[in-house]
């Protein structure tokens, strides 16, 4: 019920529509209870010569009386010419209900035009709150969902909670309207029969809310083996080549279509229980409808029930179970709805593991120092990547990383822009927590260049100036030239504006490492991170590029983590880690001469 509440806030914020639909529902079932009041002048006109001074009797007593003996004035000549004229009587009551009958297609077309504006705006307004949310999410949220999650919840559940919508501002306002509508027509023209027609309708509404909760339990199973279905084919299509290089396509398919038949299989669950809803609430309908049709033509055959009336009231009666019969539809699918808000709603609720502090300032400009005090660090909150890593670094000082893979390298400088918390211990800038520090200022102060490159589906020019859009192109270009980008870029037939498919498939490894190597130039940071920067280029360019950072990053704070010698020869110092904590701390040359754990990765890495 909370998820349906939280939707209806969605909805109310612009509340014109919502009204509008309410009006026009209303609309569509007082036209539909008009159309049905012409079967009494039509049985009249064929079927009976009712005295004319007793047309209508409301009463023999009081205000009742006078009424009649009016409506009686009025309505006489017209009956009297329309018992000399039938075939023109008819006519003018077809053409009448052809009249209502326009009318209401007008209105119920507004109306569901209307309904599909508030649940395209909800959709709108949730997939904006729910992106907003979720970029701000920590590594660790994604980490610990995956990519699939969210995307499903953006794509499958969003779809969902659209149609839910939808169907629940068409049919849920109007035919519970339609179904008053009806009712205040049938107590209208007898009360007794109408009594029994609500033997009817809690069996109906019962049956509709067991199968309901059967379709929400279905849905809520598809939603989450739609998420593994994505899963699958987000790994197997970006790991195409390695699929195709071990020969692992029948494998593939073969779990494929295991998450297919599981998701075959539930889905028959709902379609079985959408298609077994509107038959047996027919059955059930039509059973109880006998009833009380039987009793009505008790009442005709003892003169207690007029048959023209009678007509009318075994019209309205089906009009009155019609309505029922559609919510049970309308049922299935707002459950749909909730299972998918369900989900939804999970995830604008979830928190991020890293957040800031309340009383979070900017960063000091002219700060000198970052230390790193005894931190330790876990992904799942058992084994321990990093152990007690105590370390200072000073403003302007270029500290290599060092050590075999897995010993936390990666893991350590993902610390500084706080993709990660410590779980113990703290790392400190003049003493100030990064906790105590904005997101956003500090991230603005850290450049990122890592191994695994991404390259968003734009421009060369948007890729580089992605972080800062208001760069000159004086600016962009300067970039491109120290990361050694600018003499292929200026090979592209479109130069700068060459558009970056996705995946940046058309580049070279070592080509979308120079565009990430500018976009981070570019932005200027003070602390800058290169993690295996340039291990995808040649030698070569490598040398270029590494001639032209150690100018630009002269003066700034410099983590580097490399396998090449030439990379970590430049640093101040270097940083040997090994199982989490840091063996040994100086240069190349003192390590070499001190260290038997760096000789042996020396030889290992960096002496060929």
């Amino acid at each position: 019920m909370k998820e349906f509440v939280r939707l209806l806030r969605h909805v109310w914020v612009r509340p014109t529509p919502v009204v509008a639909i309410v009006l026009l529902s209303f609309v569509v079932a007082q036209l539909s209870v008009v159309s049905i009041g012409t079967v009494g002048p039509l049985f009249a006109l064929f079927f009976q010569d009712k005295p004319l001074e007793n047309l209508v009797d409301l009463g023999q007593t009081g205000f009742f009386a006078d009424l009649s003996a009016r409506l009686n004035a009025w309505a006489v000549p017209l009956v009297v010419w329309a018992r000399a004229n039938r075939v023109q009587a008819v006519a003018l009551v077809m053409g009448f209900l052809t009249l209502m009958t326009f009318l209401k297609g007008v209105a119920t077309f507004f109306q569901e035009y209307l309904t599909g504006v508030v649940a395209a705006r909800v959709g709108l307004v949730l997939s904006d709150e729910l992106y907003g949310h979720t970029l701000h999410l920590s590594l660790g949220n994604f980490a610990r969902r995956g990519i699939a999650d969210p995307l499903t919840r953006f794509t499958v559940d969003m779809d969902a909670i659209i149609l839910g919508m939808a169907t629940l501002f068409g049919r849920a306002i109007r035919e519970p309207i339609s179904f008053l509508s009806f009712l205040l027509l049938l107590i209208g023209i007898s009360p007794r029969l109408t009594l029994a027609v609500f033997i009817i309708v809690p069996a109906l509404g019962a049956v509709a809310a067991i199968i309901g909760k059967q379709v929400k339990r279905a849905m809520r199973h598809v939603l989450a083996v739609n998420t593994e279905m994505v899963r699958r084919l987000q790994e197997t299509f970006r790991g195409i080549r390695i699929v195709k290089a071990f020969v692992m396509e029948p494998v593939e398919q073969r779990r494929f279509h295991g998450l297919n038949e599981r998701l075959y299989r539930l889905r028959l669950r709902i379609y079985s229980s959408d298609a077994g809803v509107s038959p047996l609430l027919e059955l059930l309908g039509v059973m109880g409808a006998s009833v009380v049709v039987v009793l009505a033509a008790q009442l005709v055959v003892h003169s207690q029930l007029d048959p023209k009336r009678f007509l009318v009231f075994g019209g309205g009666l089906f009009f009155l179970l019609s309505p029922v019969r559609r919510l049970s539809n309308v049922n299935n699918r707002v459950q749909v709805m909730l299972a998918a808000a369900e989900r939804i709603f999970g995830l604008c609720d979830e928190v991020p593991l890293v957040r800031e502090r309340p009383e979070a300032r900017g960063l000091a400009p002219s700060w000198e120092t970052i230390r790193f005090e005894d931190v330790h660090f876990s992904y799942d909150g058992e084994e321990e990547v990093l152990r007690g890593i105590s370390l200072e670094v000073r403003r302007g000082e270029c500290v290599a990383l060092v050590g075999a893979s897995g010993v936390g390298k990666t893991t350590l400088v993902n610390l500084i822009p706080r993709f990660y918390d410590p779980t113990a211990g703290r790392i400190t800038i003049d003493g100030a927590d990064l906790r105590d520090v904005t997101l956003k200022a500090l991230r603005a102060e850290v450049g990122l260049v890592s191994q695994e490159v991404l390259l968003f589906t734009d421009t060369v020019r948007a890729n580089i100036a992605y972080g800062n859009p208001q760069a000159s192109e004086a600016d962009i270009r300067e970039a491109a030239r120290k990361a050694h980008a600018d003499s292929f870029i200026g090979e592209f037939p479109q130069g700068y504006d060459a558009p970056i498919g996705e995946d940046a498939v058309t580049l070279s490894g070592g080509q979308r490492q120079r565009i990430a190597l500018a976009r981070a130039v570019l932005k200027n940071p003070s602390i800058f991170i290169l993690d295996e920067a340039t291990s995808q280029l040649d030698s070569e360019s490598e040398h270029h590029i590494q001639q032209a950072l150690a100018e630009f990053l002269r003066g700034r704070t410099t983590f580097i983590i490399a396998h090449r010698l030439s990379t970590v020869e430049r640093a101040d110092r270097i940083v040997l880690m090994e199982r989490g904590r840091i063996a040994d701390i100086g240069t190349h040359a003192e390590l070499l001469a001190r260290s038997p754990l760096y000789r042996n990765l020396y030889q290992l890495q960096f002496a060929s």
